[in-house]
């Protein structure tokens, strides 16, 4: 195969924007500082009638687009780059929003991923500080790409990502903080 050099730095350019927003070398679970919300978080389900579900990044409430500022994501089910290799003619974003379910103080994201590998993650967000009040910035409480068998389709709902905490197959590991 014969590449001429502008191809060859728009792959190189692709792979290090790929790795940089995947995580690459480091650890697949992320959790926040505070080990108050580390038992709500990682080890509790969440009681679906206290969480609206939706689907649009629009939706999310205002604290958690603007923690992803800075991180375009796509609508779930609209474009999405899931390679490596990005088409200067059609770019789209890295990630791509499967679902998400907020309460009045939590908001639960479940997107896929793309770059060198494709995968599907879950965090969570704290959507309030200690008075009760709604943060301007949502702060990260934990982050975790999915194994086991939901780690190739993801999951449909929070119905779902319950039955992963059950099952002890949504591993968050406070050790790694």
């Amino acid at each position: 195969m014969n590449i001429n050099k502008n191809t060859f730095k728009q792959i190189a350019f692709a792979v290090l924007i790929a790795a940089s927003l995947s995580d690459f070398g480091q650890s697949q679970n992320v959790l926040a500082k505070s080990p108050a919300h580390r038992k709500d978080c990682a080890i509790k389900t969440f009681n679906e009638a206290d969480y609206k579900t939706v689907k649009k990044i629009a939706d999310l409430p205002a604290g958690v687009r603007h923690a992803l500022k800075d991180s375009p994501m796509s609508d779930a089910g609209g474009p999405f780059n899931a390679g490596c290799v990005v088409d200067p003619n059609k770019p789209a974003p890295m990630t791509r929003l499967i679902f998400a379910a907020y309460s009045k103080d939590k908001c639960i994201l479940h997107f896929e991923q793309g770059g060198i590998a494709h995968f599907f993650k879950i965090s969570c967000y704290e959507l309030c500080d200690k008075t009760g009040r709604e943060k301007d910035t949502a702060s990260l409480l934990w982050s975790t790409i999915l194994t086991g068998p939901s780690r190739m389709n993801g999951i449909a709902n929070l119905a779902d990502l319950n039955k992963l905490i059950k099952s002890g197959e949504l591993q968050i590991d406070p050790a790694k903080n």
